[in-house]
């Protein structure tokens, strides 16, 4: 085995026990619009659901896409030309298509262009128009400057788009700008659930308590799980998707609970639905066990604690509890 080889091994083996954790961010935040906040967490979130190794200046774009309430997402929404899947469906369709490979892991760090646009080049947008506080308008037109090929195919002619959609783009940002943003001071921005890491637990979980013959399929390029009736002739019975939760203002524990609690609602559902039976099953025959997500532990060590049933006799449920400090990241 070569040396670079031997490199690229020991990396891999040591990222499995890890949990991706972002690089500090620059002292600049504090300049950035709540909407803005929100664009760069939903940055990190979606490099994880796609599987992508690093955060690049695609995701920004992404990012922005995910804050409906953003300058961005408004302008994107008018210059992009509309698809059956909407501007967000098509644009993660094709950051799926055209974007990096998917990865061992997420790692949640910056690319060093990344880092730079929420650095230097936003706030450097931000000065040249006079404009105190830094919104997804300028962190969406430093990201442009980036001549990242992706965003080129999600932006660029020939795709979502006739023409010279890139300048047309950047023109409708600067008319737009500043834009009616509110700058309220940090936001909750450590609250980063790691998608990748979280499907992975949970479809492991699942897997060992679905009824004989079931087959699920969770991934974060998938958005979630995937489920397949026994002796079923298609390729999926039922989706739980877990992605809408990126455009959740909520803080980060809170949104970790709400979609962990939706994911054991939905399989709770399907498999109720195929069977005609409860699940899973006790007591009455028409009862269904409530499915429950709580933050539980110390304050060091916090526990996802996922069950069904009551909290001191659950009917089934996840043991051991999932750490916390692996599948959300919470600025100290």
């Amino acid at each position: 085995m070569s040396g670079q080889a031997l490199k690229q091994y020991l990396l891999r083996a040591g990222s499995r026990s890890s949990a991706p954790r972002p690089g500090p961010v620059p002292p600049v935040f504090e300049r950035y619009t709540t909407q803005a906040q929100r664009a760069v967490r939903a940055a990190v979130e979606i490099a994880s659901l796609l599987e992508h190794a690093e955060v690049s200046p695609l995701h920004f774009l992404l990012g922005c896409l995910h804050v409906p309430d953003s300058l961005a997402a408004a302008v994107l929404e008018a210059e992009l030309a509309p698809s059956e899947m909407g501007t967000l469906g098509e644009a993660m369709e094709r950051a799926r298509m055209y974007g990096p490979n998917p990865a061992h892991q997420a790692t949640g760090t910056f690319t060093d262009r990344a880092r730079r646009i929420v650095a230097q080049d936003a706030l450097s947008c931000a000065y040249r128009h006079d404009h105190s506080a830094i919104s997804t308008g300028h962190l969406l037109l430093a990201t442009l400057d980036a001549q990242d090929r992706t965003i080129q195919r999600i932006v660029g002619s020939g795709v979502m788009g006739s023409g010279s959609v890139h300048d047309r783009l950047a023109r409708s940002l600067i008319r737009a700008l500043p834009g009616e943003e509110q700058h309220s001071g940090r936001i909750d921005d450590g609250g980063v659930i790691t998608f990748d890491l979280l499907i992975g637990s949970l479809t492991t979980w699942f897997r060992s308590q679905l009824p004989v013959g079931w087959a699920i399929r969770g991934s974060g390029r998938s958005g979630g799980f995937r489920l397949r009736v026994p002796n079923s002739r298609s390729e999926e019975d039922f989706a739980i998707d877990m992605s809408w939760i990126v455009t959740s203002d909520q803080p980060g524990r809170r949104r970790l609970l709400m979609v962990t609690q939706h994911v054991l609602s939905s399989l709770q559902t399907a498999v109720a639905t195929a069977t005609g039976a409860p699940w899973p099953a006790q007591g009455a025959a028409d009862w269904l066990p409530e499915p429950h997500a709580e933050i539980a532990g110390d304050a060091v060590n916090p526990l996802l604690r996922l069950w069904y049933g009551s909290s001191d006799r659950p009917v089934l449920e996840l043991i051991p509890p999932i750490l916390v400090n692996m599948v959300l990241y919470e600025r100290g």
